[in-house]
């Protein structure tokens, strides 16, 4: 067998020239889009194509907001169509030539449509830009008038707490009010004490205002007030000076002054406890106030106690006694209380000697007339209980009028 080696195989190969490659059609964009103008707060854009020369302009800082047609000087204002149009070949692409403009977000140009179109119509939004404060838009309607009132106030809260986590709508209002009542240096003793604290303030926005007032209110030292809310309250377990904690340490000053004529404790060492301790005192001495009072009202009509036959009529001699009644005869005899302590009505009970204990007929009294006899469920008197009750009117002088009940 023939042997068959490679160079059996070589030839010389005769060199084809190869075509000309086609010269690619320029891929240039049909549009170009340039930063002509920028800082902290504005800019101006240029956008060519083949047939049009624009500006847009987004000028924050003098609310001025518009396109122009540099091929006819045309200047329209902006509307959402018209933004949108210019932007539409690079609306959904990164867009990173505007690097100075401090509020627009880097990325597409579509993450920053809302926020271009919101400033165009919100001049609390505008006003809270000029002096370089890029927050919301609610944010913004909520902080306008404390800026135009005091600007060197807000940036310094703004400094402080704004991006702490704490609660910066509920601090500025606060050390707004501080420096309107009190005074500035004040406001920022409030907003230092508060930045270096773990507590965090939660209020409603009536009370700001007494928040501050209490000072004055309950005649406390201020610094101590404020290092006791921030600080004080922490250890006690307290992280967060809401609603609740107000009308308690409110409720625990109160009282004190009810009970005493003065405030005894004004930085309590343990808020909660102490709070329904005092709490229990005064309640206890309402009730025994009360009862005071009713015993002197009682005392100047035990004359119309009276007995005959099987029945009597007897006076209460405490609140309880009518509170009691109205809960043993199902009606609403207990909501007269603060009537009979001020003498505008009488509450006298009906009962049989040998029970006096048990309520039967529970007897209103008003103006020297019988306005009301009711029994359990606020059913009316049997023919006996009537007749009892006309004689013992009659005795004591009063009016009765049984078809009156």
């Amino acid at each position: 067998m023939e042997v068959v080696k490679v160079k059996d195989f070589v030839f010389e190969v005769p060199i084809t020239p190869q075509a000309p490659k086609k010269r690619k059609e320029s891929t240039q964009p049909k549009f170009k889009y340039e930063v002509i103008l920028q800082n902290n707060t504005d800019f101006v854009i240029n956008k060519k194509t083949k047939s049009t020369d624009m500006n847009l302009a987004i000028l924050v800082s003098q609310s001025n907001f518009y396109i122009k047609d540099n091929k006819t000087e045309i200047i329209n204002p902006l509307t959402i169509e018209k933004l949108r149009g210019f932007f539409n070949h690079i609306l959904h692409e990164p867009y990173n030539d505007i690097d100075k403009v401090e509020w627009w977000d880097k990325g597409e140009v579509s993450n920053n449509f809302d926020k271009m179109i919101e400033l165009m119509g919100n001049n609390a939004m505008q006003t809270m830009y000029k002096h370089g404060f890029y927050l919301p838009n609610y944010e913004c309607k909520d902080f306008k008038d404390i800026v135009e009132q005091n600007i060197k106030l807000f940036k310094y809260c703004y400094d402080k707490t704004y991006n702490t986590g704490k609660n910066f709508r509920d601090i500025v209002n606060i050390a707004s009010q501080v420096e309107k009542l009190i005074n500035f240096n004040n406001a920022k003793i409030f907003i230092d004490a508060i930045a270096d604290s773990n507590v965090r303030i939660n209020l409603y926005n009536n009370e700001y205002k007494d928040l501050v007032t209490m000072t004055t209110k309950y005649s406390l030292n201020f610094n101590r007030f404020i290092e006791y809310i921030c600080h004080d309250l922490y250890t006690q377990g307290i992280s967060e000076f809401n609603h609740n904690r107000f009308q308690t340490y409110n409720d625990y000053l109160d009282m004190q002054i009810s009970l005493y004529g003065e405030i005894k404790e004004k930085y309590s060492k343990h808020l909660a406890t102490d709070h329904d301790i005092i709490t229990l005192k005064y309640n206890t001495y309402k009730r025994y106030s009360k009862d005071l009072i009713m015993l002197n009202v009682m005392e100047n009509q035990k004359e119309l106690q009276y007995q005959k036959g099987e029945y009597a009529i007897i006076l209460p001699t405490s609140t309880m006694d009518i509170v009691d009644e109205g809960i043993n005869q199902s009606h609403c005899c207990a909501s007269y209380v603060d009537k009979v302590l001020e003498n505008k009505t009488l509450i006298l009970f009906m009962r049989r000697k040998e029970a006096l204990g048990e309520s039967l007929i529970t007897i209103e009294v008003k103006d020297k007339t019988v306005s009301q006899a009711k029994g359990f469920a606020n059913r009316r008197p049997s023919a006996t209980e009537d007749a009892f009750i006309k004689q013992w009117a009659k005795e004591k002088k009063l009016n009765y009028k049984k078809e009156n009940n």
